[in-house]
């Protein structure tokens, strides 16, 4: 009977634990709301985002109608912040999204993750 009860409350606890993840559907004007350098929805939307979405294919304009202007733009990419944590500079971590293009077409996402060494 214990050995029953037992297992109970442990399937009880995993099905409790795997529901409580963090993430949301993408949201478009959650994605964009931001206070000046915290973009707070983006990080629990990026699953989502990458999983559901197809950004892979998409022209220039559609990505950026979709998700907004982005933090930076290179001639093959451009990225939008996730999570930047600023006690001091440079940034203890850094978490982006990077979309590369050829051709003003969508080819390629990469997320790039950046923790900063502490200097001795």
């Amino acid at each position: 009977m214990l050995n029953k009860a037992l297992i109970v409350v442990l399937s009880f606890a995993v099905i409790l634990l795997s529901a409580c993840n963090n993430d949301q559907p993408f949201n478009r004007k959650l994605w964009k709301d931001a206070d000046g350098l915290d973009f707070k929805y983006r990080n629990t939307m990026l699953n989502d985002l990458l999983k559901n979405r197809k950004i892979k294919g998409m022209k220039f304009y559609q990505v950026t109608d979709t998700l907004g202007w982005p933090q930076g733009k290179k001639d093959d990419y451009i990225y939008y912040d996730i999570v930047v944590k600023y006690d001091g500079y440079p940034p203890s971590y850094v978490k982006r999204l990077f979309v590369y293009f050829k051709d003003s077409v969508a080819v390629n996402t990469k997320i790039y993750e950046h923790t900063a060494k502490k200097k001795k």
